[in-house]
């Protein structure tokens, strides 16, 4: 738990790398997988306008999968944000830097539906 006043400790590219691993093994194991992190990279692109750190990380090293994956959830979300703040957007989905808000719940449960839906379409839930 992080005491008031200092900054966070949790630091974006050590997210990626575990957000990568997991998706990796759900890869080798033939299981579905929900990509939240590379989700709210891109939501937070789009809503400020910038480059963020999965553009820059992972579309030269997953090259079509990547483009693939951020084809498939610009097709999952229709709503257009227009935010710029001091704490990069995160703050869209995020309410301390790490916990998802009602925003990152709802983008979790839009990816979770769509993954189910992708897998197991009989267990559509609409």
């Amino acid at each position: 738990m992080r005491k008031r006043g200092l900054p966070p400790t949790h630091q974006n590219q050590i997210t990626r790398k575990y957000a990568e691993t997991v998706c990796s093994v759900a890869r080798d194991l033939d299981s579905p997988c929900v990509d939240l992190w590379t989700a709210m990279e891109l939501m937070v692109k789009k809503a400020t306008n910038r480059a963020p750190l999965a553009v820059a990380a992972r579309e030269g090293m997953l090259g079509s999968d990547f483009a693939q994956a951020s084809g498939k959830l610009r097709n999952i979300f229709d709503t257009q944000l227009s935010a710029i703040s001091p704490f990069d957007g995160y703050e869209i989905y995020l309410s301390d830097g790490l916990h998802l808000n009602a925003n990152g719940n709802k983008l979790l449960y839009k990816l979770v539906v769509s993954e189910i839906v992708t897998k197991w379409p009989e267990l559509r839930p609409y």
